[in-house]
């Protein structure tokens, strides 16, 4: 049962990837230990200070990633020298 189970989540996981793009597959895929952790929390476990540290560090870096990623609006990132259909000059 765990093998089509994995390759299910497997697939799912590809198919979220490609369909969000990698920076928010990556963003997920962290979410992914927090996920656990809620579980148990909400299962009657009382979390030690490791553990709402790695939490709260975990939730800081994808939120600054995130606001990070989006720091200047609209902004594309140059085209490859040869793409844009403009020869290189140089200023004497």
């Amino acid at each position: 049962m765990a093998v089509p189970a994995t390759a299910i989540a497997v697939l799912a996981f590809n198919h979220a990837t490609h369909t969000l793009g990698p920076a928010n597959g990556v963003l997920f895929i962290n979410l992914v230990p927090l996920t656990s952790f809620a579980i148990e929390a909400v299962r009657g476990h009382r979390p030690t200070t490791a553990e709402i540290t790695g939490v709260a560090l975990t939730l800081a870096v994808g939120v600054a990633n995130n606001l990070y990623s989006r720091r200047i609006p609209g902004r594309v990132a140059p085209a490859p020298a040869g793409k844009t259909g403009k020869t290189l000059t140089t200023v004497a």
